[in-house]
């Protein structure tokens, strides 16, 4: 029999793995008795050659090594990889979230999931804007993303090896600060989890907002491949959540929770690429009138729903109880 060999790589990644496998045909004895049975059947040297390779089978032991690690070596171990970071965020809202929300409530603070692409920002490959001049124009408006602005910013970043136009929404920076004194911010976006993360360093380069990565998430994180479920944030539920997404048919389970904002296109769409759309700029007032319902319902609520001192029975009482839905819809048709 045959023996397959452990590789440098494998020795590297599993040290464990010392023991060798067999696999293979029957010895070359075998294989011409059984060809000699087969009268009217003449061997070739090429056929004689095949018969004597080994067929082996790949040993794939659970990694011992960081997932992250292998992330880019094949798409099988991307998939697990996401699979195991999506179980590991449900079971973090299971056994965390109610711990969670009630540090949000003795803070008085909601949660606020926001949407990145056509909400908060518009981004597109530098290549796929069509003009030269236009692209001549837009760097030398680009600032840079450390800048301290509030203003409305339009920046060069790059994703996955590639340069990308990325233009905030106007009053985005103004909005994200007043409106993390009322909510707990999260961003959910069904762009890739390198582009999530990329985007909200752009947003929030102090790590104020977003706690670093714990409160981004990408399709990569998330449950399903084409909608959106809050489920895998630690904190957020349908009692206590407000969502803002310009595209509501990826919330099928949390509609009421929704605020669904009108797109933001700094870029149009052409046939062969991207044209510049600047004067949308003038007439966006998006965030500003969002914001102030976000105001409105967060005095309401907590008007209405005092909280109970931090660590007694109330409190556990009153996070499992209160729900916000009701409060969202009486200030908005859940369209701004």
């Amino acid at each position: 029999m045959a023996t397959s060999v452990i590789s440098p790589l494998q020795q590297i990644l599993y040290p464990q793995q010392k023991r060798k496998i067999n696999y293979g045909f029957e010895d070359d004895k075998r294989i011409k008795t059984s060809c000699n049975q087969q009268q009217k059947r003449k061997i070739t040297e090429e056929q004689s050659q095949k018969a004597k390779r080994i067929k082996t089978t790949t040993y794939t032991p659970t990694p011992p090594v960081s997932p992250p690690l292998l992330m880019s070596n094949t798409k099988e171990l991307s998939d697990d990889y996401n699979r195991a970071q999506n179980k590991r965020l449900r079971l973090l809202s299971l056994k965390c979230g109610n711990t969670i929300r009630k540090s949000y409530f003795v803070e008085k603070k909601l949660c606020l999931v926001l949407d990145l692409d056509h909400t908060l920002l518009h981004s597109v490959r530098v290549q796929d804007v069509i003009s030269a001049d236009e692209r001549d124009y837009l760097n030398e408006m680009v600032s840079s993303p450390t800048e301290d602005s509030y203003g409305d910013n339009l920046y060069i970043t790059t994703v996955n090896g590639g340069e990308r136009y990325t233009k905030l929404r106007p009053h985005t920076r103004e909005f994200l600060k007043k409106a993390s004194g009322m909510f707990q911010l999260f961003i959910y976006t069904m762009g890739t989890r390198a582009y999530a993360r990329k985007m909200g360093k752009l947003l929030d380069p102090e790590n104020v907002f977003f706690k670093k990565n714990i409160n981004v998430v990408s399709r990569e994180d998330s449950t399903s491949e084409t909608t959106k479920n809050l489920d895998v944030l630690a904190g957020p539920n349908e009692r206590n959540t407000v969502i803002i997404d310009d595209t509501r048919c990826v919330w099928p389970n949390n509609n009421r929770n929704l605020i669904e904002i009108n797109k933001y296109k700094y870029f149009t769409d052409e046939k062969l690429g991207y044209q510049l759309n600047k004067d949308v700029d003038e007439e966006d007032e998006s965030l500003k009138s969002i914001l102030e319902v976000l105001e409105d319902v967060h005095k309401t609520f907590f008007d209405f729903h005092p909280v109970p001192q931090s660590g007694s029975a109330e409190l556990e009482e009153f996070a499992k109880s209160v729900d916000v839905r009701p409060v969202l819809g009486a200030f908005t048709s859940n369209e701004v």
